[in-house]
Order: C-alpha cells, then structure tokens, then sequence
C-alpha cells in the first residue's frame, strides 16, 4: 500500500486515512426524551398489533385441529389440512426467540 505525504498529515508526514468526524448538531435532553417516548410508543403499538395476530392465528389453529373430517382417515391428510394454519406460528416463534437460544436440529 503506497501512503502519500499530505499537506495536513501528523508529525510523520503520512496520510493515515483517518477522517476526523463531522459536527453533529447536540439536541437537548427534553428534545430527545419527546423522541424516545414518539419512537417507544411506534414500537408498542406494533407489539401489540403482532400479540393480537398471533392469538388469532393459535385459535384458528386450535379451531382447525379440533374438527376432524371423515376423508382424513389417513394422519397425513390432518396435517396436511392444518399445516398452513400451523405455518405462521411456527415462522413466529423461530423469529421470536431470545439472541442466546439454541434451536433444536
């Protein structure tokens, strides 16, 4: 890697690529706790919305896996028939695990 001299280098006279960072404008305590609270509620509301999805989808599920139909004499074709309302559950719950837990394999 070739370093080039440059008018503002250090004591050595190389370009060490290091850009100092811009002034980023400082915003009052006041100013950032509105925004926090703005972006917590944001995040809360979401929550929620999610929470009430997922209680939907697990009484479809428990609605669909009570009936049992007279052509599903074979196991395969019930779960075949409640697969899809098993699906999202199981991709929320994947996504739903804390950081440090392990899944099964």
């Amino acid at each position: 890697m070739l370093q080039r001299p440059c008018a503002n280098a250090g004591a050595a006279g190389i370009q060490t690529g290091v850009r100092r960072p811009r002034r980023v404008p400082k915003v009052d305590g006041q100013t950032q706790k509105k925004r926090d609270d703005a972006r917590r509620g944001i995040l809360e509301k979401e929550l929620a919305d999610e929470q009430q999805q997922l209680e939907a989808a697990r009484q479809k599920l428990a609605e669909q896996e009570a009936v049992r139909t007279g052509d599903e004499r074979n196991y395969q074709r019930f779960l075949d028939r409640v697969q899809p309302f098993a699906t999202p559950l199981r991709t929320t719950n994947a996504t739903s695990k804390p950081s440090g837990a392990r899944s099964r394999t």
